[in-house]
This record gives structure tokens, C-alpha cells and sequence, in this order.
């Protein structure tokens, strides 16, 4: 089922995208490339344009809301913004440029880095509101693959709502390679390995050494406590037994509610933005975390090149 997922995912990508780049305007050229950074002011134009999509709902009703947002020359599409509505199950209600995916359920959907991006996105607005970060072809930029900012926002029980900025017009994020997304995920299988046939003190104190196995350069073991208390931060040691839970990056993403999110289901990659210890930037990052048991988890990450 896994393999069948990703076939239809890596159809979506190639085949279905491209169609929105004859929908969507050119971007402008820029002559460097710039940092992949949404700024204040373009999250809260994000914010508000879905604020508006929702209160479109509540005065005109759900059949003429989804009957604008799949207009792909309507009101609420805006260059790189447009809405796109969900139900609670995962199936796609509407949306502007692949109105061939409407009804069916997208829960099974991976992007290329094996990120399940639409239940991801589905998990932060069942809490509300909040942003995301999955990588997704640029239709403005040839369908390069680049790092997006989406917001999800919660109208009623059963719909949710989302759009989604470019964090660089220019930006060509290379996709993780498999094999490397296959190395991350076997290592943390083998922090987990390791976590269960010694206590979890004695784990833990190994994690965190600098010098040990399980820090290697940029790539290391991070854990909490399903809590939110940081039991794992070989590079930040003063912030162990804090609690972590409403950790934002710079684009406002509470990056350790959805890995905990993740955890409690399992094990699942996550992708996000945080700084790299080694090059002290902030760098796009695509992590593999997993339940130790009822108490904790752990994961590890991986920086992705920017080209």
C-alpha cells in the first residue's frame, strides 16, 4: 500500500502540477537567491486571505464557498495563494487547478520526501488554525520543488480550509535522496533499538553525548516527553527538562506539536525549517520521528542542499 501511495503521489507531481503552471502567472526573475524566509507581513496577508475564505463560507453557505474555491479565475485565487477546502476524512472538496482530485481522499498522499503533507495539514487545522511547511512544485518557477508555508484553518466540524505561500520565488530545494531519507529512518530505528533494551536515563545520556554514535556532525538524536519536555538536545544541553511544546520556527510553525503529533500515531518523516547546529543557518529539514512507548519519543533529522 506504501508503494502504491507513492506511484500516485509521484503522478500527482508530474503530471497534475504542471497543469497549474499554465493557470499561474510568471513569476519575475531575480538575479541572487534569497533566503527562505515568509516575512510578518506575508503571513499575516496568508492569514487573513483564509480568514476571508472562511468568513465567505459562514455568510454564503458550503455549496457556494467550494463552488469559489475552485474558480481558477475567481476572487480567491491570488498568484502563488489560492484556497482549497477538505473535509475531516481527508477528501478534497475544492480546489482551483486539480478539480480531477476533487472527492477523492488524500490522506495516502507522500511528497517526495515521504512526508503524508495533506494529513499533516489536517492535523493543525483540527486544532484550530496554524501553518506547515511540505516541500511542493513551484508552479510560478518551472514546478521546481520548493519549500511552502501553509495555513490551515478550521471553519466547522466537518471543513477545513488552506493556502500556501513560496518561502523563495528562486529556490530549487533538492529533494532528499531515498537512500538518505533510508539512512535517517534506520537510524533512528536503531536510537529506538538502543532505548529499549537500556533504561531510558542510561539512553538518554548516551543521545547526548557529543562524542558518541548517535551525534553525527548535523545529523543527531533529539527526544521529548509526550508532555512537551525536552529530554534530548545534545547541541542545546541548558534546554533539557524544559518544556518545548509551543516551540515555533521563524515562520510560526509549532514544529514539536506536529512531531509529537506524528509520534503518538508512530513514526512518520516531518519537514520544517530550524537552525543547523553545525552552519549555525537556518536550513530546510526533513526529520524521521518515532514512539519509544507511552511516555516518550525520539527522532533525528537531515538538512536538505539548496541549489
Amino acid at each position: 500500500m506504501k508503494l502504491i501511495a507513492f506511484i500516485v503521489s509521484a503522478a500527482l507531481f508530474v503530471c497534475l502540477f504542471p497543469s497549474m503552471g499554465a493557470a499561474a502567472e510568471s513569476a519575475s526573475s531575480q538575479s541572487s537567491c534569497t533566503a527562505p524566509v515568509a516575512n510578518e507581513s506575508a503571513r499575516m496577508e496568508l492569514v487573513s486571505f483564509l480568514e476571508d475564505a472562511r468568513n465567505y463560507t459562514l455568510d454564503n453557505g458550503k455549496d457556494e464557498a467550494i463552488k469559489a474555491f475552485s474558480d481558477p479565475n475567481g476572487e480567491f485565487v491570488k498568484g502563488d495563494m489560492y484556497v482549497f477546502a477538505y473535509d475531516f476524512n481527508g477528501t478534497l472538496l475544492a480546489h482551483p487547478y486539480l478539480h480531477n482530485l476533487i472527492g477523492r481522499n488524500n490522506l495516502d498522499l507522500v511528497d517526495p520526501n515521504g512526508v503524508h503533507f495533506i494529513k499533516s495539514l489536517m492535523a493543525v487545522a483540527e486544532r484550530g488554525q496554524g501553518f506547515a511547511c511540505n516541500v511542493y512544485p513551484n508552479p510560478n518557477n518551472a514546478n521546481r520543488t520548493g519549500l511552502k508555508l501553509l495555513y490551515a484553518l478550521k471553519v466547522d466540524d466537518n471543513l477545513w480550509i488552506g493556502s500556501g505561500i513560496y518561502l523563495s520565488s528562486d529556490q530549487n530545494l533538492s529533494v532528499t535522496k531515498p537512500v538518505s531519507r533510508d539512512e535517517l529512518k534506520t537510524f533512528v530505528e536503531e536510537a529506538y533499538s538502543h532505548a529499549l533494551v537500556t533504561s531510558r536515563d542510561r539512553a538518554l545520556e548516551d543521545f547526548m553525548d557529543l562524542n558518541g554514535i548517535w551525534v553525527r556532525g548535523d545529523v543527531y538524536i533529539f527526544a521529548q516527553d509526550f508532555n512537551g519536555t525536552a529530554l534530548c538536545l545534545p547541541y542545546l544541553p541548558n534546554e533539557v527538562g524544559t518544556n518545548r511544546m509551543n516551540i515555533q520556527n521563524d515562520e510560526g510553525v509549532y514544529i514539536n506539536r506536529d512531531m509529537r503529533a506524528i509520534a503518538l500515531n508512530g513514526s512518520g518523516y516531518y519537514e520544517y525549517r530550524w537552525r543547523n547546529p553545525i552552519s549555525n543557518q537556518i536550513e530546510s529539514k526533513v526529520s524521521f520521528v518515532s514512539r519509544v512507548d507511552d511516555t516518550w519519543w525520539l527522532g533525528a533529522g537531515i538538512y536538505e542542499a539548496q541549489e
